[in-house]
């Protein structure tokens, strides 16, 4: 399909992004454990609970290998790592805000993506 983008100019309009992650999650092998995690994020979409960040993120780094106690100075605990650094930056950060934000947007479109990347503040 068709439609004007910049400049007037008519280029092809992107699928929605649902199909894209359903289409990209059909092929992958991986699929049953990402249903998994997705459904955590379903389950407990928010970011103001500690409890649910350090499960996101403790599952999710884990799963991909990007456990975030890798950046972390190595004479910390990790477990207080992830309950007294990394849940309370979480909780405090604008996270919620922005996501909010970009499922405004049915489709990827630079103003759906320049919401999750603009220059925002480190949160640790």
């Amino acid at each position: 399909m068709m439609r004007k983008g910049p400049n007037n100019r008519f280029q092809e309009e992107s699928p929605p992004l649902s199909d894209l992650v359903q289409s990209a999650k059909a092929l992958s092998p991986w699929r049953v454990g990402n249903d998994v995690m997705y459904e955590l994020c379903r389950a407990r979409p928010g970011h103001t609970d500690e409890a649910d960040v350090i499960a996101k993120i403790w599952l999710i780094g884990r799963t991909y290998a990007a456990a975030i106690e890798r950046r972390k100075n190595k004479s910390d605990e990790n477990d207080n790592f992830y309950v007294d650094t990394v849940a309370p930056s979480i909780v405090r950060s604008p996270l919620d805000t922005w996501l909010k934000q970009a499922k405004a947007y049915d489709r990827p479109c630079k103003e759906s993506w320049t919401t999750l990347l603009h220059e925002s503040p480190r949160l640790l």
